[in-house]
């Protein structure tokens, strides 16, 4: 049964809806790849419904830059990244769920199993997300799901301009965008 009242209740930017599809997909993965974790509420979802592990990538580092390059305000990361911990504590004591504390281009892809559905929702710019696609799409199972977040959405241009480029065909809810890269 899917159930995400307990990662609604994590501050973040995913719609309910949205994590709802997040959970139903992770129900049917045994590996999950998840760039950019934030407070953990998508990784809450995922972590929570998915039967194998999911591995959540996140460098949590001092400053984000926007499409235009200007550091991101408004956000203190160190308590970012403790409201994730204290989010995640149960699910990366039992080994559900596996942080890993670094920039996603320079995550050693092949320490982790391919995945059956890789959720990018890390750095939003155009160039990072681009780099992303060709990477961590090669890094999903044959029929496997590449998706993200923020498609369309006026703050990340970037997003929409790095999937339309990579993918002729993508599927969509609400912000969430999705294709299956390797047929």
């Amino acid at each position: 049964m899917i159930d995400v009242t307990r990662a609604a209740e994590i501050p973040g930017y995913m719609s309910h809806k949205e994590l709802e599809w997040l959970a139903t997909l992770a129900s049917q993965s045994r590996v999950v790849v998840e760039v950019g974790t934030f407070q953990g509420r998508s990784t809450r979802a995922l972590g929570d419904h998915c039967p194998g592990t999911v591995y959540t990538i996140d460098s949590w580092r001092d400053t984000y830059e926007g499409e235009n390059g200007r550091p991101l305000t408004g956000w203190n990361p160190a308590s970012v990244r403790a409201a994730s911990r204290l989010h995640l504590a149960d699910l990366v004591a039992a080994g559900k769920v596996i942080e890993i504390a670094a920039p996603s281009l320079d995550v050693a892809l092949e320490r982790i199993p391919k995945a059956d559905l890789v959720f990018l929702d890390g750095d939003h710019r155009f160039v990072t997300l681009s780099q992303e696609l060709d990477r961590y799409g090669a890094h999903t199972t044959r029929g496997g799901i590449l998706a993200g977040h923020d498609f369309g959405h006026p703050d990340w241009p970037g997003v929409e301009r790095a999937v339309r480029a990579a993918f002729p065909k993508v599927w969509l809810l609400e912000t969430i965008w999705w294709t299956v890269p390797r047929l």
